[in-house]
């Protein structure tokens, strides 16, 4: 049985290697511009990202305040509950924002807790559940 194929040429000719080193050639340049392309959009990215969180940051100056204020409170409960601050070296001031803040961590425990009974609970009525469906 005779083979009917088509006869594969070579093709390492000189025409061939100069259109191969030029394909090549093309194509490093190419990805070249890509790379310079992609770094130039992610370098303006981050600018522009970098001015909208200095603009962010400049406009929350107040949050900025306030988070000093409570961390000031929350040094002056440190110092109280380790004793090196007594009630009488307090102001009314500082007696009140003493009190709430006491308030305030009062009022996140209770509901914690609520939330973790509320928790326990839905884990309970999965649980009777599929005991039901068991027995």
């Amino acid at each position: 049985m005779e083979e009917k194929s088509l006869v594969t040429i070579e093709k390492n000719g000189f025409l061939q290697k100069i259109k191969l080193f030029f394909k090549s050639l093309f194509k490093k340049e190419k990805i070249e511009n890509t790379n310079e392309i992609i770094n130039e959009s992610i370098n303006e990215n981050i600018n522009e990202n970098f001015d909208d969180n200095i603009n962010t940051i400049e406009e929350n100056s107040s949050f900025k305040d306030e988070f000093k204020n409570k961390q000031s409170i929350m040094d002056m409960q440190k110092e109280y509950e380790s004793g090196n601050l007594l009630e009488e070296n307090m102001s009314e001031e500082d007696k009140q924002k003493l009190l709430e803040l006491y308030q305030e961590q009062i009022d996140t425990l209770n509901s914690n807790i609520i939330e973790y009974k509320n928790s326990l609970r839905n884990y309970k009525e999965k649980i009777l559940a599929v005991k039901k469906t068991i027995d």
